[in-house]
């Protein structure tokens, strides 16, 4: 690291003070005799940031800086990047191929695509009003319906899935969608709820079908769905010690509100 600020012409007492400053900022400031070799994999990855940061760049590039770490040790370095680019007030261009990460890391989010640029936003936006199909399917688990628009109501739409049951989505910023236009939609699993627990209010738009898989993940239950009329549906359920749990064949009643659910593609 010394040398790396040694090139940029610095005397010899500023870069003891740029290293140790770059050190203490990565919580390091007392293993700079350490060779790498007796750093955990958590802590080389700090001594890279720490490398990068010491000549203050105005810009800093990270290009899958945590793709060889563990789970736990990933959601680490996550928060601690973050803290970094705070304290430090520096702009980053971060690239990753986990969605999640791309979410938790940013505060504009550009989703590319062959090569074109699909969308830029805020993670909140790219997340809940995805441009087109791709990003839908591409940012976080998702239902893509195909169908088609049966009637107009005010805000809110009524579109007829293909293999499924007819539903209520909201259309107030889609004046695009006609009657008679076909239309994909999108809900994302963690959406839905479990109607023989809530009940079915007529703002829920109503699912029924066979269990065809289910895991358990933790927080939360993961099932995919089969209608009678051949549509597939994921669906992700909270999880607690009081919560019902299917199995494969049993028949469930799942629910989301319309709110809930966007319009992606208009034909």
């Amino acid at each position: 690291m010394q040398d790396r600020v040694a090139m940029r012409g610095m005397r010899k007492g500023e870069i003891a003070e740029r290293v140790g400053e770059a050190l203490e900022m990565v919580e390091l400031g007392g293993m700079a005799e350490r060779l790498p070799k007796q750093l955990s994999g958590g802590q080389q990855q700090r001594v890279a940031l720490a490398r990068a940061t010491v000549f203050r760049p105005r810009l800093l590039l990270l290009d899958e800086p945590f793709g060889a770490l563990d789970r736990k040790l990933r959601e680490q370095m996550q928060l601690e990047v973050g803290r970094l680019q705070r304290r430090l007030g520096l702009t980053t261009l971060f690239i990753t191929h986990d969605q999640e990460e791309a979410l938790i890391m940013s505060d504009r989010v550009a989703v590319l695509a062959k090569g074109r640029l699909q969308q830029v936003g805020p993670p909140l936006e790219i997340y809940e009003a995805p441009a087109n199909p791709f990003i839908a399917d591409f940012i976080g688990e998702s239902n893509i319906f195909s169908g088609s628009i049966e009637a107009r109501g005010g805000e809110v739409l009524s579109a007829r899935l293909e293999g499924g049951p007819s539903i209520q989505v909201p259309g107030r910023a889609e004046p695009a969608a006609r009657v008679g236009k076909r239309v994909r939609v999108m809900v994302r699993p963690k959406r839905f709820v479990d109607l023989a627990v809530v009940g079915a209010p007529a703002t829920v738009n109503r699912i029924d079908g066979l269990v065809a898989e289910s895991a358990y993940i933790g927080v939360s239950d993961k099932y995919r769905i089969s209608t009678a009329a051949g549509l597939d549906v994921r669906v992700r359920l909270p999880s607690g010690p009081s919560s019902r749990r299917y199995g494969p064949g049993e028949r469930i009643a799942a629910g989301f509100h319309a709110a809930d659910a966007r319009l992606i593609e208009v034909e």
